[in-house]
C-alpha cells in the first residue's frame, strides 16, 4: 500500500496514527521514503500490510516512481484546507498512472484529510466525492489528529484489495502475509464491502 500526495498534507501522520495510534504535532517531512507495518485481522485472517509513506517534495518524483509500480493499494491524500493539494490529486493520479502497464488495476482511495480543522475548510466533501466518483476510486475524510477515519481508511482500502484479489492472493501471496488464526495459510471470501 502506498501513500501519496502534496507535502504537508498529513500522510506520514495518518501513517503514524494508524500503526501507533498517536500524533506528533511537529513531525518531520519525510525524505524520500518510509515504510511501516501493521499486521490486522481481516475475516479470520491475519494480515500484514506494508505501508509504503512517499515523499510529496517534488524533489523526490524521480525516486519515488519505482514504487508506484505494482501498488496494490494506493491512497491519494489531501488536505481539506489546501485547495491547491486537492487539485494536484489529478497530478498524482497521471503522475502514477503513467508507470502502469494495461493490465495493472490497484485499488485506490482518495482520502480528505485534516477533518479536525472544519473551520478553515475550503475543499467540500462534496467535491472529493465526486472526484473519486469520477476516477472509480472509493473516498473517506480522516483526521490524523484526532484518528477520526483513519483506521475506516487503511482497513476499507485493505479489504476492497483482498475481495478483488482473493484468487490471486491465494496463489502468489502478493506481499501480504495471510493466516486464519490457527496457522493456517489462505484467504477468506469478503463478503461485502462499502465504497
Amino acid at each position: 500500500m502506498i501513500v501519496v500526495g502534496d507535502s504537508q498534507c498529513g500522510k506520514s501522520s495518518l501513517l503514524q496514527q494508524f500503526v501507533h495510534r498517536r500524533f506528533e504535532p511537529s513531525r518531520e517531512m519525510t525524505v524520500g521514503v518510509d515504510v511501516a507495518f501493521q499486521t490486522t485481522a481481516l475475516r479470520n485472517r491475519s494480515v500484514r500490510m506494508q505501508l509504503w509513506d512517499l515523499a510529496g517534495q517534488s524533489t523526490f518524483h524521480n525516486i519515488i516512481r519505482v514504487y508506484y509500480r505494482g501498488a496494490h493499494v494506493i491512497l491519494f491524500v489531501y488536505d481539506v484546507t489546501d485547495e491547491r493539494s486537492f487539485e494536484h490529486v489529478r497530478h498524482w493520479l497521471d503522475r502514477i498512472q503513467s508507470a502502469w502497464s494495461n493490465d495493472y488495476s490497484p485499488v485506490m482511495m482518495l482520502v480528505g484529510n485534516k477533518t479536525d480543522r472544519e473551520c478553515d475548510r475550503v475543499v467540500t466533501r462534496e467535491a472529493g466525492e465526486a472526484f473519486a466518483r469520477r476516477h472509480d476510486m472509493m473516498f473517506c475524510e480522516t483526521s490524523a489528529k484526532t484518528g477520526e477515519g483513519v483506521e475506516d481508511a487503511f482497513l476499507l482500502a485493505a479489504h476492497m484489495f483482498v475481495k478483488l484479489h482473493a484468487s490471486v492472493l491465494e496463489e502468489h501471496k502478493m506481499g501480504l502475509e495471510l493466516t486464519t488464526p490457527d496457522g493456517e495459510e489462505g484467504v477468506g471470501a469478503i463478503s461485502r464491502c462499502c465504497w
